[in-house]
Formats: C-alpha cells, sequence, structure tokens
C-alpha cells in the first residue's frame, strides 16, 4: 500500500521561478494573469503551497510549457547541470 504524505510544504518542486527568469516575466505579470496574488505564486515558486491542477493547468498554459516540464516529485535539475551535460 502506497503511504500518503499529508504535508503539502515540498511535496511538489516547480520551475516557475526559472522559467520566469529566463523569459523576464515579473511574479506580478504571470500572477495577474492566471488570477492570483504576487504572493500566492511566491508560496507557490517556493514549495510553501501546492497549486490546485486548475491552477497548475493555467500556469501551464500561460507560460506554454508542459506540465511535467513545469511540475514534478522530485527536484529538477540545475540550469548549470543542464548547460554541462549538454556540452558532454
Amino acid at each position: 500500500m502506497l503511504e500518503m504524505d499529508y504535508t503539502l510544504e515540498g511535496s511538489v518542486y516547480n520551475r516557475i521561478a526559472a522559467i520566469r527568469a529566463e523569459r523576464g516575466l515579473e511574479r506580478s505579470t504571470v500572477a495577474d494573469a492566471v488570477g492570483i496574488s504576487p504572493q500566492q505564486l511566491g508560496y507557490i515558486e517556493h514549495k510553501r503551497i501546492v497549486p490546485s491542477l486548475e491552477l497548475a493547468l493555467r500556469l501551464s498554459a500561460y507560460l506554454m510549457v508542459p506540465m511535467e516540464q513545469l511540475f514534478g516529485l522530485q527536484p529538477f535539475p540545475s540550469p548549470e547541470h543542464e548547460r554541462t551535460f549538454k556540452l558532454l
């Protein structure tokens, strides 16, 4: 039987902040576009809360990134690691 982890903090990883930075988007711009406050988006980016499925879909659509590239159950590789890997 699968053990259920009911803690919200840190249970879902995301690349929202990294993608925002790559595209030069302000937190408030993205938050307004998906209908939440910049503070709420900050909490999501810092893994303090997990977005609902609907909000995750809105973020994915707005940022034009597939869900599996935006959210995951494991930490994403750092951009430096990805660049090093591509050079090998």
